[in-house]
């Protein structure tokens, strides 16, 4: 047997030998030769060290000999086959030392070479990848996620079954670009974009995207992909994952539109009280340092107002309760603020800062202490009034007298308010003043009665008494304000006077009534005695003077009958009757001629003439108005009338002095007169006037009377038609 660097060769076979020398001189690992029965021709010291003997103890053995296990292993089978089939074989073995080895059996001829060299580390390295792969593909099918692969190119080439599970299709149809058909339309050029530039430059990419489930519904996914290199940097593939984020989005979607609406909430709130009239501060609970305030507190800031809130605040911090200062007045100046404090805690309850509120209540005290004035003022008024002032609630009840009641009746205040002042009512009078006053509440309405009140030397005197209702904003009744005013002298006064002019009245009716038939008489009989022929100059004179006496009678008795129907009645009654008003103007006009023959009277006149009036009657007002003129006046006399559509207007004017302004607002009241020229025999009643403006409101119209720069002028305005 040959040896040469520890390899060992069968005798007889030299020129072999040398080849194999040469050859294993250059391999890396065991070689041996087995001859057709099995025996080691040939065996380097790698293969002896392997098979745990040395390489010169091993050549011309059986195989099985030196490794009886190997008849039955998988070696030996291996083995026979490249026997068999002439080709070479490579196989992988396990020794019985448990090392792996990788063969390769090459036949040739009757022999066998076999080269092996140790992979029991990469076959370790195999099995870790394996169970890290088993692994690996347990997690991937045990969670949620959807896992892909992607070559180089991009392609799709495997995924998770979760992918199946969420899209309804076979893994294959997400193979190559087909996973896009699954993305949203809106968001699938976005990816894709996102895709190309992944391949252009392979990196970590993340992104989220929709992706639509195996009902037709898309989801919001996160993408994750990560390239896989090999130890030399070259891409290998894409590993990809997608997380489904669609609760956590909408979520999120929430959570912002929770914390807009909260900010909106807070902005809004911040804007109220930098709004607020009153000032707000957040003071820190430990150094008392203000952490936040508003525009009216930084209006109210300083000293002062610190020295003020000092003691709330510690009060707040240290009691952990509100704290509601009251109402104090401000060092310096004449200001006044309310205070409040309101301790603030954080999770844990520990107060950490204090809210202060100071509100600026100076012009509520000064709008008080000035309706302390005026209140003051008012009861001062209230007492020096000479009637009685009283206050009512409401519901009618009496809750304030003044100082004037209580002297007058004598009654106590506790014994008039409410009701109690009814005792000082005349009995008779009670009732009717009870019902006027429960009407007057009852509808809000203004309370007006007349009583006697008993004084308390138990005297009655009459008092006009009224109260007002004072109403708030919305109608409602607060108070009833009422005062008792002593019209004892006018109401004895005034009854004194009406019983007077009733007397007066009465009597004027019977006088003028009882004259009429005897005026007549006279009238008629001196008519008949001047129609005579018999009488002398003398008599006729006398006679003449009768008659002109009973022509006075005749007015008189006229006028106190007018007047008496006027006061007494409804007013003058007239008989309107188509007449033409120049007729009626000159008629006077004549009458008064008759009269005065020496005194000139013009009597002008416009526009249409035609009227409806008692023509009687209009001509007694002008018979009236020009007998005064000639009366009171001097020169030309004046009778004008002009005509409108709807009124006729007629003035009188005369020459003379003209009537005094304190006379002037007297002339058209009842037994009033002017200055008096003419003889007492001839003096009238001073009724004229008084008839006159009555036969014009009996027309409709008015009477009035100016005085002019030299003379006088009355004007009637009548309507065309009463």
């Amino acid at each position: 047997m040959l040896s040469s660097k520890g390899i060992a060769t069968r005798p007889g076979a030299d020129d072999a030998s040398r080849w194999m020398r040469d050859l294993l001189e250059l391999a890396d690992g065991g070689v041996v030769a087995l001859d057709g029965a099995w025996r080691f021709a040939l065996v380097n010291e790698h293969a002896a060290a392997v098979l745990g003997a040395e390489a010169r103890e091993l050549v011309g053995r059986r195989i099985w000999d030196v490794q009886p296990a190997g008849r039955d292993h998988p070696f030996r089978a291996h083995c026979e086959a490249a026997r068999a089939s002439g080709r070479p074989a490579v196989f992988e073995a396990r020794s019985p030392t448990d090392r792996w080895y990788e063969i390769r059996a090459v036949p040739q001829g009757e022999m066998l070479y076999l080269w092996f060299h140790e992979i029991t580390e990469r076959k370790r390295r195999e099995a870790e990848l394996a169970g890290s792969e088993a692994r690996f593909r347990s997690l991937v099918e045990a969670t949620s996620q959807l896992i892909f692969r992607m070559d180089p190119q991009g392609r799709n080439i495997g995924g998770s079954d979760s992918w199946s599970q969420y899209t309804g299709r076979p893994i294959d149809a997400a193979h190559g670009d087909g996973w896009l058909a699954f993305v949203h339309p809106d968001d699938r050029e976005r990816v894709r974009l996102r895709h190309g530039e992944l391949l252009a430059a392979p990196g970590v990419y993340e992104g989220e995207f929709r992706l639509r489930r195996h009902d037709g519904t898309y989801r919001r996914f996160a993408l994750r992909i990560v390239p896989v290199r090999d130890p030399d940097g070259t891409l290998q593939e894409f590993v990809g994952a997608c997380v489904d984020v669609e609760d956590r989005h909408r979520t999120e979607l929430e959570r912002n539109e929770l914390v807009r609406a909260l900010d909106a909430k807070r902005e809004r709130l911040s804007s109220i009280v930098e709004a607020m009239p009153v000032g707000v501060a957040l003071f820190e609970a430990g150094s008392g340092r203000v952490l936040q305030s508003n525009r009216a507190f930084e209006h109210l800031d300083g000293e002062p107002v610190r020295a003020l809130l000092q003691r709330p605040l510690d009060r707040a911090i240290h009691q952990g309760e509100p704290v509601e200062a009251g109402e104090a007045r401000l060092a310096e100046g004449d200001r006044w603020l309310r205070l409040n404090t309101v301790p603030l805690r954080d999770p844990s309850g520990a107060v950490v800062s204090c809210l202060a509120v100071a509100i600026d209540v100076t012009k509520r005290k000064q709008a008080e202490e000035a309706l302390r004035a005026s209140e003051s003022l008012l009861r001062f008024c209230l007492e020096t009034m000479p009637q009685h002032v009283w206050m009512g609630r409401p519901d009618g009840s009496i809750a304030f007298f003044n100082q004037r009641w209580l002297e007058f009746t004598g009654l106590s205040l506790v014994a008039s308010v409410d009701y109690g002042w009814t005792a000082a009512i005349h009995p008779d009078d009670v009732m009717a003043c009870r019902q006027a006053w429960e009407r007057a509440i009852a509808g809000g309405t203004i309370f007006e009665v007349e009583l006697r009140l008993r004084a308390a030397d138990g005297s009655h005197r009459w008092f006009l008494v009224r109260a007002l209702p004072m109403h708030d904003a919305d109608g409602r009744i607060l108070h009833w304000f009422g005062t008792n005013t002593d019209i004892d002298d006018q109401k004895r006064t005034r009854e004194a006077t009406e019983a007077l002019e009733e007397f007066q009245h009465q009597l004027i009716g019977v006088v003028s009534h009882d004259l009429r038939s005897p005026l007549a008489a006279m009238t008629t009989t001196v008519g008949v005695l001047l129609r005579g022929t018999s009488l002398g100059p003398s008599e006729r004179r006398a006679i003449e003077r009768i008659r002109d006496t009973a022509e006075r009678m005749r007015r008189i008795t006229r006028d106190l009958l007018d007047y008496t129907q006027a006061r007494v009645g409804a007013g003058l009654p007239i008989d309107p009757v188509p007449a033409e008003v120049s007729a009626i103007c000159r008629a006077a006009a004549a009458e008064a001629r008759i009269l005065a023959p020496q005194r000139r009277i013009a009597v002008e006149g416009e526009g249409s003439a035609d009227v409806c009036w008692d023509a009687r009657r209009i001509e007694q007002a002008l018979s009236n108005l020009l007998g005064n003129a000639i009366k009171y006046g001097d020169g030309e006399i004046a009778l004008r009338w002009q005509a409108d559509d709807r009124n006729v207007a007629i003035e009188v004017d005369n020459e003379g002095d003209p009537i005094g302004d304190r006379v002037l607002p007297q002339l058209f009241r009842p037994f009033r007169q002017g200055d008096r020229r003419e003889a007492p025999m001839t003096q009238s009643l001073g009724l004229g006037l008084y008839i006159v403006r009555e036969i014009a409101r009996a027309h409709g119209g008015t009477a009035a009377i100016e005085a002019l720069p030299r003379g006088n002028r009355v004007r009637l305005v009548l309507p065309r038609r009463p």
